[in-house]
């Protein structure tokens, strides 16, 4: 289980993905980091931490949602990096991978163990099998917390 809300981590998910696509948009990982001289340490991609880092209270903000954002919107941007890709395969992957991610939120989404690995299984199959096999590394980089890093193992073998 993870220490935010589902709905806190829904909020997560929604705010890597715009800065995520602020950065397909942009073309530079600083865009949100300077939006605000504060914020160039904590909002600019990829971030300094890992999912289990912020969860164990080591990032900065302990607990927001926007830490958690920053780790998804950093192996979104590690993936764009892959030989073969763009930062917009990747949106288009996240793009596919939405509607059956809307279907697990309106399942799931009460359940205790729900967390970032549906979308990332999601996105996985959406990706392709050839794909596959290069992105899971990033993600079980990014989500090494126990909960996403075991559903990672389960779903990339």
């Amino acid at each position: 289980a993870h220490p935010e809300s589902n709905a806190d981590l829904l909020s997560g998910i929604n705010e890597g993905w715009a800065d995520y696509c602020a950065y397909v948009v942009t073309g530079t990982p600083t865009a949100l980091g300077l939006s605000h001289e504060f914020f160039v340490k904590w909002r600019t991609i990829p971030v300094a931490w890992t999912s289990s880092q912020h969860r164990a209270g080591t990032s900065y903000w302990p607990g927001d949602f926007y830490c958690m954002g920053s780790v998804f919107a950093s192996a979104l941007y590690d993936a764009s990096k892959l030989e073969g890709q763009t930062s917009l395969s990747v949106l288009h992957w996240v793009w596919d991978a939405l509607p059956n991610f809307k279907t697990d939120w309106l399942a799931h989404h009460g359940d205790s163990d729900f967390d970032y690995y549906y979308l990332l299984q999601r996105i996985l199959d959406s990706a392709g099998s050839t794909n596959k096999s290069k992105l899971c590394p990033i993600f079980k980089k990014w989500f090494d917390d126990t909960t996403n890093l075991n559903k990672l193992n389960t779903a990339c073998g």
